[in-house]
């Protein structure tokens, strides 16, 4: 068990376990919420939707885009839901988890994914298909069901909070690696994980300096136009930014963090995507699920893949429907379609809570609100379900490790 999980955490004046990640999450989870809010206002303000959208100009009423805003935010508020249920319980077994352990596992994960990002091209966004000796494939196909992005959190969270020099070198690997692959997703990650794990020591120095947010503010579009164009270097493609900070921070980088103007798409183009939605399998949800696990299940036409409607827009791409505009193509390829894929959503939480519960509640159900963050705003099929193989190989090969190490049980009766 690690220091994090063996101690006992005080309990309230109600006599309930204390949860000291509640509050921070909580924040996290607003913040998303926030990001739907910017979006939706510079839809009013400007005219034009931010994000994949940036260019189209809006043609829903304010009612329309006031249901869009609705739809992308009810699943971070179900999110949390399952957060508030699961960090409560008691799971009956848990997962020793060991920073000592975990530490030297996680950077040889991270070194062989950066390994075949450079040499092969594994994992890079907006590269060709990967070609690699056939010797190689077995290899690939094991390391792409153990993720570092989620040792990496798991790790992260875990190790002792003034470990800086291994958490520094953690987000080393994480940075090597998004360079690696040519996306910079990461960064999306590992700021809500510090943001929780250092919750009480950032909101003490901010109230103590509220100037650094002030400039923190005035260095933020320089910041993320270095970004946009460090990625587009390494992509070796000319991506245009807008000129103005208001579009860039709040047109380019917040509506990648929001589904708002592609749930809205989807209402103002209504009778374009019904029209696309019945050429699509009913079953492309579920088939989406399985291709994490074989490409064979994989199937073209699916909705990440139509294109916009809009002749703005370059004509290879392409965008993500988040988990409520999935929910709205659903709809439109069928109610039943809707209904099943709504409880396998669901279902998908309730699956990944209940894993992370081995890593002992509270801790457990953050570590799932963190890792489902990602497939929440995509609402990629593959990308939830792969969470859910990703989560299984963790607890498998961490287990095992404790008791080839320790010599102790795999898992074992949690006496707390």
């Amino acid at each position: 068990m690690t220091n994090l999980q063996n101690k006992i955490y005080p309990n309230d004046e109600k006599g309930k376990l204390y949860n000291p990640y509640k509050e921070p999450v909580k924040v996290v989870i607003i913040g998303y919420v926030l990001f739907s809010i910017i979006s939706l206002c510079y839809a009013l303000i400007t005219g034009n939707y931010n994000g994949d959208f940036i260019n189209s100009r809006v043609n829903l009423n304010l009612f329309g885009l006031l249901i869009a805003f609705i739809i992308s935010t009810i699943p971070y508020i179900v999110l949390y839901k399952f957060y508030t249920l699961f960090s409560k319980k008691k799971s009956k077994w848990v997962v020793f988890l060991n920073p000592k352990i975990l530490y030297p596992i996680t950077v040889a994960i991270f070194l062989i994914h950066i390994a075949l990002g450079f040499l092969f091209g594994v994992g890079r966004a907006g590269g060709d298909e990967y070609s690699v000796p056939s010797v190689i494939k077995p290899i690939i196909q094991i390391m792409i069901r153990i993720s570092p992005l989620t040792w990496g959190t798991i790790l992260l969270m875990v190790i002792d909070k003034k470990e800086y020099s291994k958490i520094i070198f953690i987000i080393f690997l994480f940075m090597l690696l998004g360079i690696a692959r040519a996306a910079f997703g990461f960064v999306s990650l590992i700021i809500p994980i510090l943001f929780i794990k250092y919750y009480l020591e950032i909101r003490h120095y901010f109230n103590k300096h509220k100037i650094i947010i002030v400039i923190c503010a005035m260095l933020l579009p320089p910041f993320v136009r270095f970004g946009y164009e460090a990625r587009s270097h390494l992509r070796g493609d000319n991506y245009d930014l807008p000129d103005d900070s208001m579009s860039l921070v709040c047109g380019k980088l917040v509506g990648r963090l929001s589904s708002f103007s592609n749930t809205a798409i989807l209402i103002e183009k209504a009778p374009q995507y019904i029209i696309a939605a019945k050429n699509l399998d009913p079953l492309f949800f579920e088939r989406g699920m399985l291709s994490a696990v074989s490409q064979y299940f994989a199937v073209e036409n699916r909705p990440e893949r139509i294109l916009m409607l809009d002749e703005q827009v370059p004509e290879n791409s392409s965008f993500i429907l988040g988990t409520g505009g999935i929910m709205i193509f659903s709809l439109y390829v069928s109610p039943e379609t809707l209904v099943v894929n709504f409880i396998l959503v669901l279902l998908i939480y309730f699956v990944i809570f209940k894993l992370c519960s081995l890593y002992k509640n509270p801790f457990g159900a953050t570590i799932a609100v963190l890792l489902l963050l990602g497939p929440t705003l995509s609402g990629v099929a593959g990308e939830y379900f792969l969470n859910v193989i990703l989560i299984c190989f963790a607890i498998l090969l961490i287990s095992l490790v404790n008791n080839w190490i320790n010599h102790k049980k795999v898992i074992v009766k949690n006496e707390v």
